[in-house]
């Protein structure tokens, strides 16, 4: 084998090992917040083949579309009540949801459990304080269950 074409594999080998990692295949119901140089580029929510640039772009998260569901538990300082809730919730925008906190499920739950330091219990007027909350994580509550 010549040198030349020994040379040409490698570049190719080279080359194949750089794009390869490059191809995303974006799910149904995922969202993929794309980053180019460190600043937001493009938000990709539709299912398909898709290709980033090698060392320029990064995958900053992946976020799941579909309808989910957290626990969360604290006491109010007020009288001691216990609130144990299921919040059922959707992301409606993906790129405040990963833009709004480090860790954007978190901050909404430390929120919940401060909101609620006053309460004895879960009223309508909590439960859209919460929901107008939740809208500046890119979150929409669904529903709000006091167990």
């Amino acid at each position: 084998m010549s040198d030349i074409l020994k040379a040409v594999l490698v570049l190719i080998f080279l080359l194949v090992l750089l794009l390869v990692p490059n191809i995303r295949i974006i799910q149904p119901n995922k969202a993929y917040i794309i980053e180019r140089l460190g600043r937001f580029y493009k938000l990709i929510d539709q299912p398909g083949f898709y290709f980033t640039v090698p060392i320029i772009d990064r995958v900053l998260q992946v976020v799941s579309l579909e309808e989910s569901k957290f626990n969360t538990s604290f006491f109010s300082n007020e009288n001691g009540t216990h609130f144990d809730m299921t919040i059922t919730y959707k992301i409606t925008d993906p790129k405040l949801f990963a833009y709004a906190a480090l860790d954007s499920i978190g901050n909404f739950k430390a929120y919940i459990a401060e909101s609620m330091q006053d309460a004895e219990r879960l009223d309508k007027e909590h439960e859209l304080m919460i929901s107008e909350a939740a809208v500046s994580y890119g979150i929409e509550v669904i529903e709000i269950c006091d167990k």
